[in-house]
């Protein structure tokens, strides 16, 4: 117990407190909405990319 503990703070650091990697805390509102805007900015590329003239 206490050396997977002493792990997980190790697997943890690197992170600074674990932006979406952090199994301790459900993702932040602001986390998902960035995620959510970096997803349809990729469509949204690909989408006139793509599109025929």
């Amino acid at each position: 117990m206490e050396v997977r503990e002493s792990g997980l703070l190790h697997h943890r650091r690197p992170y600074g407190g674990g932006l979406i990697h952090s199994p301790h805390h459900p993702p932040r509102p602001y986390e998902l909405l960035f995620l959510i805007f970096i997803v349809f900015f990729f469509f949204y590329c690909c989408y006139f990319t793509f599109a025929p003239d």
